[in-house]
């Protein structure tokens, strides 16, 4: 065998290069996991608080995508170039307990940041990430289960990478202090020797810890993504909870039009607002629709619309919540908005419009509804859409009702599938 063919030596510590990626991984680390308690922790009871909030966000995802690309180099260095072996004093335990919290510890590098971009494309209306050629829109939005599996496996990674770091420097400094070897100097000054090098680096001990931290790892995203439940309502919508139960009704008024039966899991509610130039999008999971409409003489139908607020769903736990309090819907005192048209005409286009009254937080303003209509036999499918201004119904006060942040027009969409009575 030539020179040349010889496997390359295995180096007694780590290059500049190698410590320098290390390093720099630590502080990028520590940077995202403080980051991480710090933004969550954060008020966002005013607009600047809630502007300085997302900042925190931005910064923490910008980082993780740091985190990545160092994570990816660290995992090729690793597949690709020789690293140093245990020393001789190590026991063959330590050595299984080192790669098993190494492995870990790499294969949560790439974990932590992947879901994170994941679950950054499953939820709309969330901080940028700066530098990303991506557009920020949620484009994977619609997948509520698939938001809710990666945000519980980043979760248990982002607090499973902390306790294996900790496990990390624990080993080093029972090297460096109570062992008195060159574990630690390899990988802060380049130092290597010390009591030489133990033989068989991929050995038995290596190996049975490579695979300990591969399944470790694999074992906490397997828990993490059973134990996973959408963080939204399930988009099956609901009557509002005083029509669930079921009542009689004629098949038509007396001398009116025809009843229609909704299909409330065709059907929808959904709102649009636009939050500093970002369109922002939710939905009301759960109302009630009365409707008797006679499609050829509109003018002698009416339509009532009533909404469960508790049920707004935009995706983020923490903006429903907000939602339901005094300063936006006061859900508390006003659990309901009703919807109520007696004045509906066909329009010179085929559409149709119904003017009625919206009741919104104690407050009766006119809304006008314009919706396309198709019926086939007896079942019929209308989308219609309106804008209101959330400033005429008190919605959003305080610091929250200038128009800069949130803008005052919002965007009603409602689609209903309802099937004619008898």
């Amino acid at each position: 065998m030539t020179r040349a063919d010889r496997p390359a030596a295995a180096p007694s510590a780590y290059s500049a290069g190698a410590r320098l990626l290390h390093w720099a991984t630590a502080a990028f680390l520590v940077a995202a996991v403080v980051l991480g308690f710090v933004m969550t922790a954060a008020s966002s009871d005013t607009p600047a608080l809630l502007a300085e909030k997302l900042r925190l966000y931005s910064w923490h995802k910008t980082i993780g995508v740091g985190i990545l690309l160092l994570g990816l180099l660290r995992l090729a260095r690793t597949l690709g170039l020789p690293r140093p072996p245990p020393l001789a004093s190590h026991a063959p335990a330590e050595i299984a307990a080192a790669r098993a919290v190494q492995t870990f510890f790499i294969v949560a590098l790439v974990a932590v940041p992947v879901t994170g971009l994941l679950g950054h494309l499953t939820t709309p209306g969330g901080a940028p990430i700066w530098l990303w050629p991506i557009a920020d829109d949620a484009p994977l939005a619609d997948l509520e289960r698939l938001q809710a599996v990666v945000k519980n496996i980043h979760l248990a990674f982002a607090f499973g990478l902390p306790a294996a770091l900790a496990l990390h420097v624990a080993g080093a400094l029972k090297h460096h202090f109570i062992d008195r070897d060159q574990t630690l100097r390899r990988m802060t000054t380049g130092s290597g020797g010390g009591d030489g090098a133990a033989a068989g680096t991929n050995g038995a001990a290596g190996k049975w810890g490579v695979l300990c931290g591969l399944a470790g790892a694999a074992g906490l995203a397997a828990t993490a993504a059973l134990l996973a439940t959408p963080s939204v309502t399930p988009t099956v919508n609901e009557p509002a909870a005083e029509a669930r139960a079921p009542a009689p009704a004629a098949d038509t008024d007396a001398d009116g039009p025809p009843r229609w039966t909704v299909d409330y899991a065709n059907s929808a509610l959904e709102i649009e607002a636009n939050q500093s130039g970002e369109p922002l999008s939710a939905a009301f999971r759960s109302f009630r629709a009365d409707i008797a409409l006679d499609p050829d003489a509109p003018e002698t139908g009416r339509i009532e619309v009533e909404i469960d607020i508790a049920s707004f769903d935009s995706g983020n736990g923490e903006r429903d919540t907000s939602a339901q309090s005094e300063t936006w819907f006061a859900a508390a005192q006003f659990p309901t908005a009703r919807f109520q048209s007696a004045a509906i005409e066909r329009l010179p286009d085929g559409r149709y419009r119904a003017d009625g009254t919206l009741s919104l937080k104690g407050a009766e303003r006119p809304v006008a509804i314009d919706f396309a209509l198709t019926v086939a036999d007896d079942l019929a499918d209308a989308e219609g859409e309106a804008t209101i201004d959330r400033s005429q119904f008190q919605v959003g006060i305080g610091d929250w009702s200038s128009d800069s942040f949130i803008r005052h027009p919002i965007k009603v969409r409602i689609r209903i599938q309802a099937t004619r009575n008898g």
